[in-house]
């Protein structure tokens, strides 16, 4: 594959292309020189903020999405990218803040939803649980219908043993 070197958008699909043979290193540097070429260029950035989330780099991951945040305060991916990123770290109170920052400038973000219930049930929060995994159901498109069906066991699950005595 043939680089085009001053090309952020180009450096971008190497990476991709890259990233998608399972060659993790090279495409972290075709990210990374992308967004070096273009600063503003916030594509590449998320896309290297979720190639350290996917591998596991966590900080990395966080630093790279609320630089994209800081750049875009109304980029709903990002915003439930850094939410799933700090869920992922144990820190659902900092998950809970970044969901309903996604779901302000995005409100039809049905997948948010469904994130946004595990971070309260991590909270011990049942009854937000139960409200945020109902609106999943209710907006999310039918292609999401197994996480439908596990919203609605974890609605059930929540119900049958009552909120005092969810762990």
């Amino acid at each position: 594959m043939e680089k085009s070197p001053e090309s952020p958008l180009g450096r971008l699909n190497l990476g991709a292309a890259y990233y998608k043979k399972g060659l993790v290193k090279e495409a972290e540097g075709e990210f990374m020189e992308s967004v070096r070429l273009d600063p503003s260029f916030n594509s590449a950035r998320m896309n290297l903020a979720t190639l350290y989330q996917e591998t596991g780099r966590l900080d990395e991951a966080i630093a790279g999405f609320r630089e994209a945040i800081r750049r875009d305060p109304q980029n709903a991916l990002a915003l439930y990218n850094a939410g799933l990123t700090y869920g992922a770290k144990g820190l659902p109170e900092e998950a809970v803040i970044y969901y309903l920052a996604a779901l302000k400038a995005d409100p039809g973000y049905s997948e948010v939803y469904y994130a946004l219930g595990d971070a309260y049930m991590g909270l011990n929060r049942p009854v937000e649980a139960v409200e945020s995994y109902t609106l999943f159901i209710k907006k999310a498109p039918d292609q999401y219908r197994s996480y439908k069906d596990s919203a609605a066991i974890k609605i059930n699950s929540v119900k049958r043993k009552g909120p005092a005595s969810f762990p």
